[in-house]
């Protein structure tokens, strides 16, 4: 009634910090040369990995530029195909790859870089 004892719940600060799952790039950079055709980000799974986990992704231009289709337009100078999508890991998966193809067009060029 009116003037009793309220129960209010502490804080339990024994407790473990939640879990979490970290998904990051496995190398900082690659490199490839133009004729290899293709290179294989390989995408790598931290922490909690008993449940299923999204990351969405996509490919920027730096010096290195993305073949665009250009309607009524010749095929302009390009160095890679842009990629975006959506990596699924599901539980108990710990990598993933993701797949740039590499556009070799027979000219001399100094290294160009492109940013995943």
């Amino acid at each position: 009634g009116a003037g009793g004892t309220k129960i209010v719940p502490l804080e339990d600060n024994t407790a473990s910090p939640p879990e979490y799952c970290s998904i990051e790039f496995a190398a900082a950079n690659w490199a490839v040369l133009e004729n290899a055709g293709l290179v294989r980000l390989k995408v790598i799974r931290g922490g909690l990995t008993d449940v299923t986990a999204t990351v969405q992704y996509r490919s920027r231009d730096g010096s290195a530029k993305a073949w665009t289709e250009v309607p009524n337009k010749e095929k302009p100078v390009a160095d890679y195909m842009k990629v975006e999508g959506t990596l699924t890991f599901n539980p108990g998966e710990t990598e993933q790859f993701i797949e740039i193809k590499i556009l070799d067009d027979n000219t001399y060029e100094e290294d160009e870089d492109f940013f995943r």
